[in-house]
């Protein structure tokens, strides 16, 4: 995919490193969709000003987390404490970050700022110390590797299936689901999950209805839901939602 290279500051002469790649599609990205469906076109403007200000941090050195005064993200995103808030917690609900806020302090992480930062990238990746965790590392893949082999098919059939919003990235959010599938239980678990969200929106403009990428950082929260009582009730009405005739806990 094609991209062009941002510069973040008069620091080429120093030879520092002073730009990050960016995709001609970012735009399109499914999670950057989701901040412009919440926030709008400054959606896009407030998070590639995040990773521009975190990138001048990582020009040097990439640390764990970028540490800020309240103060000096609302002035770089022009955005109203209260709004930050807002963007940050909706940032880490899709993925994009995850972030501490401790009075008037915000602790950033951004997981893809090596990716941004293009060949620069490998030097920052953490290389094990000795064998020992080099063997744990091979051993640790291998047994996500066998989860999602097991429980990717049927985490699937149940997003074709019964989730109410076509379209959108979905490969992505499968394997993050798939994180916290790990036996039948957890499986039955997502699907009563899918079926209560799918009758919540049943009325809803499809616009209205979350991305599968954003469902899947939230789907826990389905689980338990009031919509399940009137669900067991009104079979006819989930057969024709559903289109399966499947009840709730038969699988």
């Amino acid at each position: 995919m094609g991209r062009v290279e941002f510069s973040t500051g008069d620091m080429m002469a120093s030879g520092r490193k002073n730009y990050f790649r960016h995709v001609f599609g970012a735009r399109n990205d499914d999670k950057v969709q989701d901040l412009v469906e919440k926030f709008g076109p400054a959606g896009y403007f407030y998070w590639f000003v995040l990773v521009e200000i975190c990138a001048e941090r990582a020009a040097d050195e990439m640390p764990e987390k970028f540490i800020y005064h309240q103060r000096t993200l609302i002035k770089e995103l022009r955005l109203h404490k209260n709004k930050l808030r807002v963007f940050l917690e909706y940032s880490a609900s899709i993925s994009l970050l995850s972030y501490t806020y401790t009075e008037n302090r915000v602790e950033v992480c951004i997981p893809n700022l090596s990716k941004f930062m293009g060949q620069y990238a490998s030097k920052y990746e953490p290389k094990p110390s000795n064998k020992r965790k080099g063997k744990e590392s091979k051993v640790k893949e291998s047994k996500v590797k066998e989860i999602e082999g097991k429980y990717l098919t049927q985490v699937d059939d149940i997003r074709k299936k019964h989730y109410p919003r076509k379209g959108g990235e979905y490969k992505n959010a499968t394997k993050k689901i798939l994180t916290d599938v790990k036996n039948d239980d957890d499986v039955n678990n997502f699907r009563l999950a899918v079926n209560n969200y799918a009758f919540e929106v049943k009325d809803r403009d499809a616009k209205y209805v979350k991305l599968f990428s954003s469902f899947a950082g939230v789907w826990k929260d389905f689980i338990n839901s009031d919509y399940v009582n009137e669900i067991n009730k009104n079979a006819d009405d989930l057969e024709k939602l559903l289109g399966q005739g499947e009840y709730i806990g038969n699988n």
